[in-house]
């Protein structure tokens, strides 16, 4: 991702300046009538990103594409092309990015228009403060508060609906809208609506092909971190059908956040061998986390992802990859097994709530939550509203859009944040092409996963070869229908009865532990069984803790919660404190 920090206050700029590790190179440094930008590049692969002249500039973090250019030769383009019309940017743009221009005496910042790269600020007429770390801005503004509901949200559903953060005062900006600053004023700037879905009876398999055939010769040596499943396999084949012959990267993990299983590895392996393409297996296996206070300085709120792993870290740095994909954003192109095990076709928002987002039985620790409950619904309404679809009279297909644009866009982008610091990443399942599309397919379209089967089909048949084992199942690709369905029916009835079960507080663990015995699924068991004592270790480290109150920590014993929520809840603590000492 590198580093975009942008201020109005020269005491905050100089002090985000300052707790920016040396690891991070400075690449760009300015004051003007606007106030103070710096960016910094990336840890791994060099990066130049600024484009500067007498009249103005041009700077970017993450990963911008315009025409197969990047870095300065893209934001040269950028800056010559940009006219005042974000959204005519955002239509040619490839990537997950921040972009600041500096042109004609205005200063105007934007992100991606799906809004996947992380951008973090506070606003009013005179003044702002712009950091692409919510740690490293919530260590330097004062005062700081915690936004309680909104953390709750992030430990339990990985997800904040909106545009708020754990911080108060501090938002997230999407990609519908703009800062800019012009004359002395900043303000916020609603964006034009944007569809860029593809025109009707066009195959979207073969537009995402074309699309990102511009990529081809972007990248030196490109990635898709793959396992046995649908997600990353669909995008493995939108690379491959746009001549891009990506390096297969397979994470080899031991802990319940990893949950890699040697079937995945297999699979990766023969569909490597399909194309004659190379795997290398990364190491994420649990590691010490003695140095987690620290890490946060580095890599800000992303080093809590998978627990904070070292090993993870030293493989990002390690690999020669300069650019890799993930599968995040597949789940629109199927039917998510909450939505398909769901007995009502009409239902409402306070129910899509209840019965669907919630996830577990955490209300009843959360002193709180039915006042959570109230202004999550508010949001959700008012999300609703904004794509024209009724509240009061929702379908399985609005759900399937609403979890696109309220969840997947908030939940699926944490890992190519992260890797965008060490290189180059962005998700090719969540280009805005595929989610526009995608969002006016109905759910009837999406059974038995027919639209990603029909595009690996259209574009690479030859990975439909290999076996599926997605999320600890073995599917099976139906020729005749294009659809995958799961080997064991018996086994699909049960885990869509289990789903139903899921907030149970002491069921749904128990039944968890009977889904593997039934699958014979030995490694999962061993993982269950290791992250008892973790899960115990948490509890009295939680216990003992005197910092975040938003939680019961005397019910959070009467949960069985695994061990990787109790760790992130020790980790936002961690993280709150390091916050707070300036």
């Amino acid at each position: 991702m590198s580093k975009l920090i942008i201020e109005t206050n020269q005491e905050e700029f100089s002090k985000l300046i300052d707790i920016i590790p040396a690891c991070f190179r400075n690449t760009f440094q300015s004051s003007g009538e606007f106030g103070s930008i710096a960016t910094f590049g990336k840890l791994k692969v060099p990066t130049t990103n600024v484009h500067s002249g007498n009249s103005g500039f041009a700077v970017g973090i993450g990963t911008y594409i315009y025409e197969g250019k990047i870095d300065s030769d893209a934001l040269r383009c950028i800056y010559e092309a940009f006219s005042g019309d974000v959204r005519a940017l955002q239509k040619v743009l490839i990537g997950s990015y921040a972009i600041a221009i500096w042109k004609n005496n205005k200063l105007v910042v934007f992100v991606d228009s799906n809004g996947t790269q992380d951008l973090y600020y506070t606003l009013d007429k005179y003044n702002v403060s712009i950091c692409s770390s919510l740690f490293h801005l919530g260590k330097v503004h004062r005062p700081i508060s915690l936004n309680s509901e909104a953390m709750v949200q992030q430990l339990f559903q990985s997800c904040i609906v909106g545009d708020a953060t754990i911080l108060d005062g501090i938002s997230r900006l999407d990609g519908n809208h703009a800062i800019s600053w012009r004359e002395g004023i900043w303000s916020m700037d609603f964006l034009p609506p944007l569809d860029m879905s593809i025109e009707k009876g066009r195959s979207l398999s073969s537009a995402a092909a074309c699309k990102f055939s511009s990529i081809r010769d972007t990248f030196v040596t490109p990635a898709v971190a793959m396992t046995g499943g649908q997600d990353s396999r669909l995008a493995l084949s939108l690379l491959l059908g746009a001549g891009i012959r990506p390096r297969l990267i397979y994470w080899r993990g031991n802990s319940i956040s990893t949950n890699t299983k040697e079937q995945d590895y297999e699979c990766t392996c023969q569909l490597a061998s399909k194309y004659d393409l190379d795997v290398e297996v990364w190491d994420a296996c649990d590691s010490s986390r003695e140095h987690y206070a620290k890490a946060l300085g580095v890599f800000g709120e992303y080093a809590h992802l998978y627990g904070y792993n070292e090993n993870l870290i030293h493989s990002f740095f390690n690999t020669s990859v300069d650019f890799i994909t993930f599968g995040y954003f597949g789940e629109m192109f199927r039917n998510t097994e909450d939505i398909q095990a769901y007995d009502k076709e009409s239902f409402t928002v306070a129910e899509l709530f209840d019965d669907l987002y919630l996830r577990g039985s955490y209300k009843d620790i959360y002193p709180e939550f039915t006042a959570y409950r109230a202004h999550i619904l508010d949001s959700m309404t008012a999300i609703c509203e904004n794509l024209g679809i009724d509240s009061s009279n929702l379908t399985k297909s609005d759900f399937q859009h609403l979890n696109t644009e309220m969840y997947r866009k908030r939940a699926d982008i944490h890992m190519t944040n992260y890797a965008n610091q060490f290189m180059y990443s962005f998700l090719v399942l969540g280009d805005r092409m595929m989610t526009d599309s995608m969002n006016l397919m109905g759910f009837d379209d999406r059974v038995g996963s027919k639209p990603m089967i029909e595009a690996i089909h259209n574009l690479t048949p030859e990975l439909l070869e290999v076996p599926f084992f997605s999320h600890i199942r073995k599917m099976k690709y139906d020729a005749q229908s294009h659809a995958l369905n799961e080997e064991s029916q018996v086994k699909t009835r049960i885990k869509q009865y289990l789903q139903k079960e899921k907030k149970s507080a002491w069921y749904y663990p128990f039944a968890r532990r009977i889904y593997h015995l039934l699958n014979h699924d030995k490694k999962s068991l061993t993982e269950l069984n290791r992250d008892s004592p973790a899960r115990e270790k948490y509890l009295a480290l939680l216990e003992s803790a005197d910092v975040l109150q938003p939680i019961d920590r005397k019910r959070l014993n009467q949960l069985e919660l695994d061990s990787n929520i109790l760790l992130n809840y020790h980790h936002f603590e961690i993280m709150w404190q390091e916050m707070n000492r300036g």
